[in-house]
């Protein structure tokens, strides 16, 4: 500053009130090719003028670098920063205007009361251009916007920084930003929104940021974002979402810690291909994940939501279709792990849900959803009307119960297929340790009594196959004591013995034409004990035969030799 105010030489415009500290009452344009610094060399503090309505600007076409030093706008009536009473109120502000070739690095520093409302350039700390600018190690305090991008701002650096106590959003990607950096920073406290990416962002990559305690959404992309990454973060004690993803496709939301917001996770307004993985999201107010208003194609895996008050998941709307959920883990929370309401055609696909307060499982107003290769013990479902199913599939051919029900698994020889109606409105769910695969066609298999899974001694099922149809069916079934005798039993005639492998397992053929077959596995000694009586007796008999026979052959013997 001290060169610059060399050559200015008037010290209304640029005054050094103290030693290394200046009072700037002045607009100031660096041209392009042309380079300020603004650093400790000669300035600790540069004050620009926001007074009683006036307030002035650096604005930068060249270079401003600005390393380890402060920056704020100046009332000089109070003598103090200057507050913002209204968003209208003129404050002094940096920005990079869209014609700009250089950069503004900021590096080090503090830069607090800057900007306001007054749209375009005046948000504080703005880049309209600026390609490769770096901003690292700063603390930006109590601006109205702590960062602004827009207008094909690209390939700036945001590296550990303190954003906080922003009048409106902590970080604003705008209009056409595009890889923006925004690594390791703390952005709390701010008036709305943590991060925000406004419209039109493409490839906005956050990651190992802390992001907490802003009254809006945590992270928020918005408006055909696109092609963005939010990882590894910790998001937490945000108002509204710690993340929202609002009309925008194909972004990446993965291995965050969201904790203690409203919500942990929206997605909305017609937002498509987003990836939602490996997130811990626990406690929030409301529902962990939010799936609505025509969202589809969305892919949520591996995450683990725990200790909502709300739903664990909530999936509304009938446009919002398609989505998958897979291996998720949903548990402790006060209300239910999954509910859809009035929407269609998503796919479950091997998730943990279990221990929620009401039930696991809820389908209401027409809601027809799949549920695939899911182990379900002792899972609760409710229906809330007539018209919501579930639709159950097996690709290992798993049987499924129901308490007090006797269900029929549709099994074909790739998968098993269940259709669960409202015939009661709460259901409780068993994946039993029996898979069954017909050589063709389709058997329908009924378990017969309540304690399938757990009677180690006793099992009943009944197998229905196509009239005229010679079908061989493969059973493998669990749940038995480990190499024990297992008596078959179909129609109340003995079939067949095996003997259980280590794992409580046997495996059988089944090839009877009986068009209705009901079978009994019972846990006994007796066919072996037959078999062996029968054996026995064989051979008693046999042994006897014997002894006749060279009786006789010893008799005839003797009767020659007396008759010679």
């Amino acid at each position: 500053m001290t060169a610059l105010h060399s050559i200015i030489n008037n010290s209304k415009i640029l005054n050094q009130t103290s030693p290394k500290n200046w009072f700037l009452n002045a607009n100031i344009l660096i041209a392009k090719g042309a380079t300020l610094f603004v650093n400790s060399t000669d300035t600790d503090w540069l004050k620009i003028n926001s007074t009683a309505g006036t307030a002035y600007s650096i604005a930068t076409k060249g270079n401003l670098l600005i390393d380890n030093t402060k920056i704020s706008s100046w009332n000089v009536t109070n003598k103090s920063d200057t507050l913002l009473n209204s968003k209208a109120q003129p404050r002094g502000y940096l920005v990079v205007p869209w014609d700009g070739t250089g950069h503004m690095n900021i590096t080090n520093s503090n830069l607090s009361y800057l900007g306001y409302g007054g749209g375009t350039n005046t948000w504080g700390i703005s880049y309209y251009a600026g390609d490769g600018s770096i901003i690292s190690n700063n603390s930006f305090s109590f601006n109205y916007r702590g960062f602004h991008a827009s207008d094909d701002a690209s390939n700036i650096m945001l590296v550990n920084n303190t954003i906080n106590n922003s009048y409106q959003h902590g970080i604003v990607a705008h209009i056409n930003s595009t890889n923006l950096q925004i690594y390791n920073n703390a952005i709390h406290n701010n008036a709305n929104h943590g991060v925000f990416c406004s419209e039109l962002c493409k490839n906005i990559l956050m990651k190992n940021n802390s992001v907490y305690n802003n009254t809006g959404n945590g992270i928020f992309l918005n408006r055909l974002t696109v092609g963005s990454g939010i990882e590894n973060n910790t998001i937490y004690h945000n108002g509204d979402s710690g993340i929202r993803v609002s009309n925008s496709s194909r972004n990446v939301i993965a291995n965050n810690t969201i904790e203690g917001n409203s919500f942990g996770v929206i997605i909305t307004r017609s937002s498509y291909d987003n990836s939602i993985h490996h997130n811990m999201i626990k406690g929030s107010d409301l529902n962990g994940i939010y799936l609505y208003e025509n969202s589809n194609d969305n892919t949520f895996k591996n995450n683990t939501i725990r200790e909502s008050i709300g739903n664990g998941i909530y999936v509304q709307g009938k446009g919002t279709i398609n989505n998958t959920f897979i291996k998720n883990n949903v548990t402790k929370g006060s209300s239910y792990g999954i509910q859809f309401f009035n929407a269609s055609n998503n796919i479950l696909l091997d998730n943990t849900i279990y221990n929620n307060s009401n039930y696991n499982y809820y389908g209401k107003s027409g809601s027809i959803n799949t549920i695939i290769d899911t182990p379900f013990n002792n899972a609760t479902l409710r229906f809330f009307d007539d018209q919501s199913r579930f639709i159950l599939q097996y690709t290992d051919n798993k049987i499924i119960g129901v308490s007090n029900k006797k269900i029929i698994n549709t099994v074909y020889p790739t998968n098993t297929t269940l259709l669960i109606k409202p015939f009661s409105k709460s259901i409780i769910l068993d994946t039993y340790d029996m898979s069954v695969i017909p050589s063709s066609d389709h058997v329908n298999i009924t378990a017969s009594t309540n304690d399938f899974k757990s009677n180690e001694k006793y099992k009943k099922w009944s197998e229905i196959s196509p009239p005229g149809l010679p079908i061989t069916t493969k059973y493998m079934i669990g749940g038995f004591e480990p190499n024990t005798q297992i008596s078959i039993n179909v129609n109340g005639s003995f079939w067949n013995a095996y003997t259980s492998n280590s794992s409580g397992y046997i495996t059988f053929l089944y090839d009877g034409y009986y068009t209705l077959k009901q079978f009994e596995a019972e846990a006994n000694n007796k066919p072996a004990l037959a078999a062996i009586l029968f054996l026995v007796i064989i051979v008693i008999g046999l042994a006897i035969l014997f002894v006749i026979f060279k009786q006789r052959k010893r008799m005839n013997k003797t009767l020659k030799h007396n008759i010679g």
